[in-house]
């Protein structure tokens, strides 16, 4: 036995005795986040387990979704002032045999409904026995839509949609966009069975089989979308549409990046050709949106309306540096679809045509596997979403085409069999009348109400069988 010093021996027992304080300290503290992960662990997850839905129009449309905590969301998407708006209702509800009754939280009423509904036998909610819940249109049915119970879908009218229980806002604006994995409605789309495979969902053997109703989520390798290269143009617009259209390509913008691939974006007035030149080096995608014409000689070649000024068809042959067999988008650009917007009559068939392969030349002389317009909203995101899972872009054109238009024709191009030529058209609604918008010589922009007429918005110039695999050879 070691005999200490008194003062050593005192030293000895408060080093002891911190150590004991330290293990006790360092227990106590390990209890208690072992109780806090309990906690955690033991805390029940808000599952949804009931959503209903009414599609009363493409631009007002209802959402009920129940949740196992009793909880509830009802969202109103409507068009206000020309702006997609979502109105959100949350509360409890009880639900007792076949009847539902809604408890909004912190008022006595609800804005939105009467409060009271019946299940009836087709799955549908009834505000009372064999009537409708609001007027005597709308009916909430059951949905096991998938798109609910992703984290975010895409709307064509109202855009980027979540499902986020813990956001009032629905509609997210692209700036608060998470840089994540973007996630989109999927239907009757299985993931690629081998991951190296560039094609997800749709094969080559089963794309006459593919259901073209739905848009699915991007199944491509992430390693080869990081090898994809895209540059998005916003030009000038006088009317003012360029602050809507901006806002429209960042949200394209987002969904690409969030995918992997590599974005350079040139919204006006910070659009100069130079450096979109100097972006478009070996570029895979090419979207435009904004002023469109057909000006030269003679009147044969699509332009483009930036800082510098309009850019010819010539111009844009020679100065893009596009990757052969390119994807081309063009987005709100009048005569890139058939129509423009001063069009005051149907301009017909023959000259819309003329019109959209006018605007295809300058991409064809650069080799573009695809040129597609479109006048719609929002309509950027799903013919990528398809073109990304494998499907041809003559079968994207008609689903869109379809939907929103009738195809008025497909035939092959004038002067390049290789290509085909799609052409689509809308009737008028009825005995209606469209606003005109003209400007004056000082520059006054001049509103003129004219009767509506046929329009043409969707179109394409494009190798009829050409997908992705042929974009990235």
């Amino acid at each position: 036995m070691v005999n200490l010093h008194p003062n050593t021996q005192s030293a000895v027992k408060n080093v002891m005795v911190y150590f004991v304080l330290l293990l006790l300290n360092f227990t106590l503290t390990s209890g208690i986040k072992a109780g806090n992960s309990d906690k955690q662990r033991n805390k029940k997850e808000v599952r949804l387990v009931k959503t209903f839905y009414n599609e009363l129009t493409k631009e007002d449309k209802t959402v009920l979704k129940l949740y196992d905590d009793k909880t509830y969301e009802y969202i109103h998407f409507i068009i206000k002032r020309k702006q997609p708006v979502a109105k959100r209702e949350t509360g409890t509800y009880k639900w007792k045999n076949n009847k539902l009754v809604l408890h909004p939280r912190n008022e006595k009423k609800s804005k939105y409904h009467g409060g009271k509904f019946y299940y009836d036998e087709q799955n549908r909610l009834l505000d009372k026995k064999g009537r409708n819940t609001i007027g005597n249109e709308r009916v909430l049915t059951l949905s096991n839509d998938e798109r609910f119970k992703a984290l975010y879908y895409v709307d064509s009218v109202f855009g980027i949609v979540s499902n986020d229980k813990k956001t009032a806002n629905k509609l997210r604006d692209y700036k608060y966009l998470p840089k994540s994995e973007y996630v989109l409605h999927v239907e009757k789309v299985e993931p690629a069975s081998n991951e190296k495979d560039l094609v997800g969902g749709v094969t080559e053997e089963n794309a006459e089989n593919y259901d073209y109703t739905a848009t699915g989520v991007v199944n491509l390798n992430r390693e080869i979308l990081k090898k994809i290269k895209a540059v998005i143009v916003v030009g000038k617009d006088e009317f003012d549409g360029n602050k809507d259209f901006i806002k429209e390509q960042k949200e394209v913008a987002v969904f690409l990046k969030d995918l992997g691939v590599e974005v350079k974006e040139f919204y006006y007035p910070n659009s100069k050709w130079a450096d979109i030149t100097k972006a478009s080096v070996d570029a895979h995608i090419f979207i435009y949106s904004g002023h469109g014409y057909t000006m030269g000689e003679p009147d044969v070649q699509g332009s483009i309306y930036i800082n510098d000024g309009i850019i010819e068809g010539p111009q844009l042959s020679e100065g893009l540096k596009l990757h052969t067999n390119a994807l081309v988008i063009f987005n709100h650009a009048c005569h890139s679809a058939g129509s423009s917007a001063d069009d005051v009559k149907d301009i017909g068939i023959q000259v819309a045509t003329q019109r959209v392969e006018d605007y295809a030349e300058p991409f064809m002389k650069l080799n573009a596997g695809c040129y597609y317009a479109n006048n719609y909203n929002r309509s950027v995101i799903p013919f990528i979403t398809d073109f990304f899972n494998g499907v041809p872009v003559n079968k994207i054109y008609r689903k869109y085409a379809n939907k929103w238009d009738k195809v008025e024709l497909v035939k092959k191009h004038k002067t390049n069999p290789l290509y085909e030529t799609g052409i689509s058209s809308r009737m008028p609604t009825g005995n209606g009348y469209t606003t005109l918008y003209t400007m004056n010589s000082n520059g006054k922009v001049i509103e003129e109400k004219i009767k509506e007429h046929k329009s043409y918005d969707v179109a394409y110039v494009g190798l009829p069988n050409y997908i992705i695999k042929d974009m990235l050879k």
